[in-house]
């Protein structure tokens, strides 16, 4: 890169997220497949990139001016820029506004992206109760996959795809066959030659899908409609055997009255015959004569006056309750507060305690066994203590739905008190912000309560908690279904943000943006699983939940070379882009470098005292992919230390980096420490007992052996002196040839003296004193190849080039008694042989 001005090469049109939440690394994964990109799609460069200009004056005025940019990070007053130092131009900002964090740049197009939005809700599907159209087109993809001849329609259908996201914002709900038919015709118009034909097959590609129903992108009401969907689908599985119950119940408790009926004198009035057989039929008969002719003759007894009137008031009960049995929307009625939830809770509970005392009676009715004098009591005082577990599973929960802006106080205590009582009360929690200003409009943004409930209500260890970004989609919606189906309250609290001026990134990726954060970590607790939090609190959701911060790699260019690193996604990251928090941030150009710069990773894990003169910064792009190193606020580093505090909390409540674990481990290692030391210790004392003992009877045996040569008759016999018998015998030094002489004149030289003999002994052979031996194995563990034990465990040099002179020399000093003679080197070319030498003398 020879200049500022020299853009990368142009993106693809498309990224592919297949795991968009899991970690950032998925987020710069490009796309196999690419999507039109369009006429007005601009061309931008596939990596951010440092610009090819000279550093050295952007470093000086930083340096110029790093007392006023430490005086900003610590007030936050924008007033220091009027006395800045100038930076080379375009190298300073003091508006973050248009830049986006550096780990996201590979998505900025929100339309050219593929993820699990929009989503599909089939409609009488016993199969699926949502899909993605990501997973639709995907479906279709595959179908084609070894059709060579339907290549064009490979492309063509992610054309399709494309066009239905366009067309959602304006059709948000409409049914996928329509909005697939408009698509359809626009690609085929788009592709000029074929167009009909085109359109044509893509058009029957939509007919062979299987399954259609409304498609919501990525709104805010969306987790609504999800979580509707997922309601009504678990409800028609939960109630279908119950339903077939049902209608034998009824027909059973008709065919009673019924019968009761056939048998009345009002079955045999005249009125009656004559209904039954018309105006033609009645015409040749007296039918009071008739009539007169069937009361006279003897009937059966009918029922009695009260059980029919029992009978009567189930039948009435049952048909009242069997709409909610036979594909009535459940979930169509939300409450909008905590009063009007519990009203509808308490109406609805009325209405099922009074249908399932029927179904209690009618069960009695049917089977003749309804005994008046002892079930009309009980019957009396039916309540929910009365219904059995299995028909609590069949009342309908009552969905509640909230915004932040709802929960002042009294409403705040009101759902906690919901979440903590034995009511059958779904929340819904659609969050679109985490701050406020609690004390004033002059303090600082802080997290609101909203973002916190969550939490709170885990704590109360009674309702199932779902706390996840709504770009999760299967995190939210394995949520939902877990929810739903536990008897008893639930809280979604779901992030699904609003499209907002204030930022630059789309709303989709705010939200997904967040959870990587920290800012909204995603989780469940379900209270219904077996007790610990290790079954009940799940993490699983949250990407890289083990580490602090997520790490992603970031590819750029630093002119023409292409450099990764790796980088953490913090608070501090996603604030950078919220247009309130602009006032804490300012941009210098990516290329300056300074020693008291720390990413801000770092910054956030260092202690305070060593970062009282250093300057935090995150890396952010801008929309031509230049880079800058964005410095910010104390304010805003505290936020994330606090955020970073929340998510450690819950890291351990997970069993992930547990500081009692942790201080137990630590106890029981220190423990483990002392135990193995004090072994050690008793090993080395018995160690040097068993040595003075076997030194003090070595002495003891020397001493009786000199003794008894001393008074035997002959000369003292060396064997009997405890010599070492596997040592070498010395060498002799050479003795010089005389020169040739005549045998006559040759005399022999005298023997020389014994001392002069002496002198020229020289050891050069390792060996040991063995029977001085204590057998404290520093030799056998130095070198077990070149010493061994014989069979009284006393050491022996079993073969010195199996080893080096340094090993013999170095047995020599570890020996606690020094019968370690190493001799001379094997190996004259073995290094460091001088020094080794004359540490050698002091033991041949």
């Amino acid at each position: 890169m020879s200049n500022s001005n020299h853009k990368p090469q142009a993106s693809s049109p498309a990224v592919e997220v297949e795991e968009f939440l899991k970690t950032l690394d998925t987020f710069a994964e490009p796309v196999a497949e690419s999507l039109p990109a369009g006429p007005q799609a601009p061309e931008r460069p596939a990596l951010p990139f440092q610009p090819d200009e000279d550093a050295g004056p952007l470093n000086q005025a930083l340096e110029r001016n790093f007392a006023k940019l430490l005086e900003y990070h610590y007030t936050a007053h924008t007033s220091v820029w009027e006395s800045l130092a100038p930076f080379p131009e375009g190298a300073f900002r003091t508006s973050v506004k248009g830049l986006m964090s550096a780990q996201l740049y590979a998505f900025r197009d929100a339309d050219r992206l593929r993820f699990d939005y929009p989503v599909l809700l089939p409609e009488n599907s016993a199969d699926h109760w949502r899909l993605s159209l990501r997973e639709v087109v995907d479906g279709l993809l595959e179908a084609l996959a070894d059709k060579e001849e339907a290549s064009h329609l490979k492309r063509a259908l992610l054309r399709v795809e494309r066009h239905i996201k366009l067309l959602l914002p304006k059709k948000n709900g409409e049914h996928l066959s329509a909005l697939w038919r408009k698509a359809a015709a626009a690609v085929g118009k788009e592709s000029g030659k074929d167009a009909s034909k085109l359109a044509d097959e893509l058009a029957a590609l939509g007919k062979s899908l299987g399954v259609d129903g409304p498609l919501f992108g990525f709104t805010p009401d969306a987790p609504t409609r999800i979580l509707g969907a997922a309601g009504q689908y678990d409800w028609h599985r939960r109630v279908a055997a119950f339903a077939s119950e049902l209608g034998d119940l009824l027909n059973a408790v008709s065919g009673i009255l019924a019968a009761d009926q056939a048998h009345s004198p009002e079955a045999h009035s005249a009125d009656t015959l004559h209904a039954a057989l018309g105006k033609e039929g009645s015409g040749d008969f007296d039918l009071d004569a008739f009539s007169s002719l069937l009361q006279t003759g003897k009937g059966g007894d009918g029922l009695p006056e009260a059980r029919r009137r029992r009978i009567e008031q189930v039948l009435k009960d049952l048909k009242a309750g069997q709409k909610w049995f036979g594909g009535h929307p459940v979930m169509a009625e939300i409450a909008d507060s905590c009063k009007g939830a519990l009203a509808l809770s308490r109406e609805r509970e009325s209405t099922f305690l009074a249908f399932f005392k029927a179904v209690h009676i009618a069960r009695l009715e049917v089977a003749n066994r309804y005994d008046a004098a002892g079930h009309d009591a009980f019957y009396q005082e039916f309540d929910r203590t009365a219904l059995l577990p299995e028909e609590r599973h069949l009342i309908p929960p009552v969905i509640l739905s909230l915004s932040p802006e709802k929960l002042d106080a009294a409403e705040t205590g009101a759902l906690l008190e919901i979440l903590n009582a034995d009511l059958n009360i779904k929340v819904l929690l659609i969050l679109d912000d985490f701050f406020g200003r609690p004390d004033g409009a002059k303090t600082f943004w802080q997290p609101g309560v909203a973002g916190k409930l969550a939490s709170m209500a885990m704590n109360l260890n009674h309702a199932f908690v779902l706390q996840c970004p709504g770009a999760n989609l299967d995190a939210m919606t394995r949520g939902f279904e877990d929810g739903i189906a536990f008897d008893g309250p639930a809280l979604f609290a779901v992030f699904q943000p609003e499209a907002e001026e204030r930022t630059a990134l789309p709303a989709f990726l705010r939200s997904a943006a967040a959870g990587e954060s920290r800012l909204m970590p995603a989780f469940t607790f379900h209270p219904g699983i077996s007790a610990g939090l290790a079954n009940r609190l799940n993490l699983a959701a949250t990407p890289q939940r083990s580490a602090l911060w997520p790490e992603s790699s970031l590819t750029f260019l630093n002119g023409e070379t292409e450099i990764s690193v790796s980088l953490p996604y913090t608070p501090v990251d996603f604030l950078a882009m919220d247009g309130r928090f602009d006032d804490h941030f300012v941009a210098i150009s990516g290329q300056v470098e300074n020693e008291r710069l720390l990413p801000v990773g770092e910054f956030l894990a260092r202690s305070p005292e060593t970062i009282e003169r250093a300057l935090p910064y995150v890396l952010m792009v801008d929309e031509d992919g230049r880079m800058f190193k964005v410095i910010t606020t104390r304010a805003i580093i505290a936020t994330a230390r606090q955020l970073g505090e929340s998510w450690r909390h819950f890291q351990e409540l997970g069993g992930i980096n547990n500081s009692f674990v942790s201080a137990i481990l630590e106890e029981e290692l220190a423990r483990l420490k002392a135990e193995h030391q004090a072994e050690i210790e008793a090993l080395e004392n018995n160690h040097r007992e068993e040595m003075e003992r076997s030194l003090d009877q070595l002495g003891k045996d020397v001493v009786s052996r000199i003794a008894a040569g001393l008074l035997s008759e002959g000369p003292m016999s060396m064997a009997a002196m405890p010599v070492a018998p596997a040592a070498p015998k010395p060498k002799a030094a050479p003795e010089p040839q005389p020169a040739a002489a005549p045998a006559e004149t040759a005399a022999p030289e005298p023997p020389a003296p014994a001392a002069e003999e002496e002198e020229s002994i020289v050891v050069e052979d390792a060996y040991i004193d063995t029977p001085l031996c204590t057998s404290c194995n520093d030799c056998i563990s130095l070198n077990s190849q070149m010493f061994a034990y014989d069979a009284n465990k006393q050491a022996f040099v079993k073969d010195a080039s199996k080893g080096t002179f340094r090993q013999l020399v170095e047995a020599a000093e570890k020996c606690p008694v020094h019968i370690i003679h190493p001799g001379k080197p094997v190996n004259p070319d073995e290094p460091g042989l001088e020094d080794l030498i004359k540490k050698a003398e002091a033991y041949n």
